[in-house]
């Protein structure tokens, strides 16, 4: 469940900023009604750490371009055994118990897997190995398992980078949804102790008036609504 207020970003920071500079135009006042300047100055600091995280953006186009990068290295494997599969029928013949041995079904399943080519991969270069005693030395073999070896390893490290990105990536939203939501919470209480100090004050309570846009249509996050706060 998301921890997200009901206001995308954009509108989180435009309006914090907004308040910030209210709050500290009535620190003193504030600080009499309860709301400490620790408690701005936290703000502040969020603001600060919003502004400078990496965007949701940005993180989806790294992600985007790590699972680019693993697909070719996935298509370069579906390459490398597909060429591996024609190099043993040359060598023993289309329909020899040598080329039966191939993993043609497994093999055509791993083409768009990552997780089913990891495991391919291998049987692959253990059948070079159980095919190489029947063979004098055959370079075009040598080859192949080289290849072989290296396309796994980076194989397995471009998965292993992308797995990565997606926790951190996962940790980075919750956070952003976290410093909104304390921005969000700080803004409501900074408007509702305002109103509450300058109750016989009405020019000056009409400044702590919510801030909220009213436009939900054009404010909303697409995360789960909270309601906004609302003028006591």
């Amino acid at each position: 469940m998301s921890i997200a207020p009901p206001f995308s970003e954009t509108v989180v920071l435009s309006v914090g900023k907004v308040t910030l500079t209210l709050a500290r135009d009535h620190q003193e006042a504030l600080d009499r009604g309860g709301l400490s300047a620790r408690r701005i100055d936290q703000m502040e600091e969020d603001i600060r750490e919003l502004e400078e995280y990496p965007t949701t953006a940005a993180d989806e186009d790294k992600l985007e371009g790590l699972t680019d990068a693993k697909n070719e290295v996935l298509e370069a494997c579906y390459q490398w055994g597909g060429a591996l599969k024609q190099r043993i029928s040359d060598l023993f013949g289309a329909g020899s118990p040598e080329a039966e041995r191939f993993p043609s079904e497994r093999f055509s399943k791993a083409a768009r897997s990552e997780d089913q080519m990891l495991m391919v991969v291998p049987t692959l270069l253990s059948l070079i190995d159980q095919l190489a005693p029947d063979l004098e030395a055959d370079d075009d073999l040598d080859t192949a398992r080289a290849e072989g070896e290296a396309f796994l390893e980076a194989l397995r490290n471009k998965d292993l980078a992308q797995e990565l990105f997606k926790v951190t990536k996962g940790f980075k939203t919750r956070h952003r949804q976290i410093l909104r939501r304390q921005i969000y919470d700080t803004v409501n209480d900074i408007t509702r102790t305002g109103r509450r100090v300058y109750r016989n004050d009405p020019e000056k309570r009409a400044l702590f008036r919510s801030p909220w846009p009213r436009n939900r249509s054009a404010a909303v996050s697409p995360e789960r609504e909270v309601p906004a706060e609302q003028d006591e």
